[in-house]
């Protein structure tokens, strides 16, 4: 996990989600902050947000319908 949006594309390939399979796999993105000072000074407090904004992201998408998940293009949330 990187600090800064510009280490996305090495975020990407050691995900395996490079070149045209990001965008034809439309890859989930998000921004989380984390614990200040990185999540290895304080992993509880890391955890916790990131437990927080994985719950609000699902509760995001519990609107959508099962139909909505076969398309081929998610709507954004």
């Amino acid at each position: 996990m990187w600090k800064s949006a510009d280490k996305a594309p090495l975020a990407a390939e050691a995900m395996g989600i490079i070149g045209a399979a990001s965008e034809r796999t439309e890859a989930y993105r998000f921004h989380h902050s984390g614990a200040a000072g990185g999540a290895h000074r304080n992993p509880e407090v890391m955890a916790a947000s990131l437990k927080a904004q994985l719950l609000e992201d699902l509760a995001d998408l519990d609107v959508l319908s099962t139909d909505d998940f076969k398309k081929p293009s998610l709507p954004s949330v």
